[in-house]
């Protein structure tokens, strides 16, 4: 596992963690869409929903329903919007 720096400082100056899951957003009428979600959180409920994973002190947890590639997972800032603060992007993982 790697997460980038800009990632890692993120997490570190929030005091947080990340968390990778499946969100369900409704789309028109008849249907949904499934999407990762990653975020950082400082608290965490149903941990044992999560498996664990540690990168230079930051622990990701990333939900069991999602299928992890451990040889390949690594988290990314994408961009860093004013105010709204940073998201970020993972590779291996999939829905």
């Amino acid at each position: 596992m790697i997460i980038d720096d800009k990632a890692l400082n993120a997490a570190t100056k929030k005091n947080g963690f990340f968390v990778i899951k499946a969100v369900t957003s409704n789309v028109g009428w008849s249907g949904s869409v499934k999407n990762l979600w990653i975020e950082i959180l400082k608290t965490l409920d149903n941990k044992s929903d999560y498996k664990i994973y540690e990168y230079k002190q930051i622990k990701v947890y990333i939900h069991k329903s999602l299928i992890i590639d451990e040889a390949n997972l690594s988290i990314y800032e994408k961009s860093k919007f004013p105010f709204l603060g940073s998201t970020f992007g993972v590779k291996g993982v999939t829905l």
